[in-house]
């Protein structure tokens, strides 16, 4: 008997949970996530910030439970396409699939962009829009290769990742500069630099960026028609990714806040984890973050890539574009 992928594309069933887990991982990316919304949620939330992502944890691991039980019920290469256009028809699938079009171009463009950035504090002779160019058609070449390749490229480089925002983790920890209850009561400062309380509204405001830094942990359902044992391995792998993500990213942003030397600094400051890792790791500890996230943001480029391309792909087999478009697809 045929599997789903043998019998609609021809995939090859070899991957194991622990590759789309990496994937997975690797596409939430806890470091690129804190790096990229850490300095939104700190402006807009103060210390609250950490409340904020507590919540948007909350709320993506009920979503994660979703993901994992539909992922079971509606396997596909499409993921979340191929949920909704089974689940509620092809129009809503096919707004799905734009939707995910626009996600594709943008935010793959933008992180490999904020990648090219913090390789410049790094290189200032390296341009950061040649540098972003580069790693886009590097991950353009590793998704042309082989799945199997792909997935341990993206998973030794969330070796080297989690092992450096660990390091950050633990060193800020060490290097607390406030008490716990600099955490349970919010506080920001007002524009004369003095201390005041958070509000809900503002704490709130800053669950949105939150809930984005842990996106990703559905990633595991487009790699269905790959996996060996599918149904039984990604819902466990999106569980796994959810709960390893909230877990690091909860911690970062706790010992990144404790860890603050100046609220008022931090707040003003375009990149306030620099600011604060130079203060805790030094200069030559700071760097080595840096190269750590450069990483992270190009693995997290990859491993979107990956899924992007399934998702285009199963909609193509589904012929859920107009008349004219279809025809450009030979599947």
């Amino acid at each position: 008997m045929q599997s789903v992928g043998e019998k609609r594309s021809g995939f090859k069933q070899v991957l194991g949970m622990r590759q789309v887990l990496a994937i997975a991982i690797a596409a939430i990316s806890p470091t690129t996530s804190v790096f990229l919304v850490y300095g939104a949620g700190l402006s807009s939330a103060g210390t609250g910030v950490f409340w904020a992502f507590v919540i948007g944890a909350c709320i993506a691991i009920s979503m994660a439970f979703c993901y994992a039980e539909l992922g079971a019920v509606f396997p596909g290469a499409g993921g979340a396409y191929t949920i909704v256009r089974r689940a509620l028809g092809k129009p809503f699938g096919f707004i799905t699939v734009l939707l995910f079009l626009v996600l594709g171009i943008v935010i793959s463009a933008s992180i490999l962009v904020s990648s090219a950035t913090y390789l410049n504090s790094l290189l200032p002779q390296v341009p950061v829009n040649w540098a972003a160019l580069v790693m886009m058609v590097i991950v353009t070449w590793f998704s042309l290769e082989r799945i199997g390749a792909a997935s341990w490229v993206a998973m030794a480089m969330l070796i080297i990742e989690l092992a450096v925002i660990f390091a950050f983790i633990m060193i800020s920890f060490a290097g607390a500069k406030h008490p716990v209850s600099f955490l349970i009561h919010p506080a920001t400062v007002d524009a004369h630099g003095h201390s005041v309380g958070i509000g809900m509204s503002a704490m709130l405001a800053a669950v949105v960026p939150a809930l984005f830094a842990f996106n990703g942990y559905d990633w595991p359902l487009y790699f269905a028609e790959e996996t060996v044992n599918a149904k039984k391995a990604l819902p466990r792998a999106v569980m796994i990714a959810v709960l390893a993500s909230v877990a690091t990213e909860v911690l970062a942003v706790a010992s990144a806040t404790l860890a603050i030397p100046n609220l008022s600094a931090a707040v003003k400051s375009d990149a306030p984890l620099t600011y604060i890792a130079q203060s805790t790791m030094g200069h030559v500890g700071a760097t080595i973050l840096v190269i750590g996230v450069v990483i992270a943001m190009f693995d997290t480029g990859l491993s979107g890539n990956l899924a992007y391309a399934r998702i285009y792909l199963d909609s193509a087999r589904d012929q859920s574009w107009p008349s004219p478009i279809n025809r450009f697809f030979p599947v």
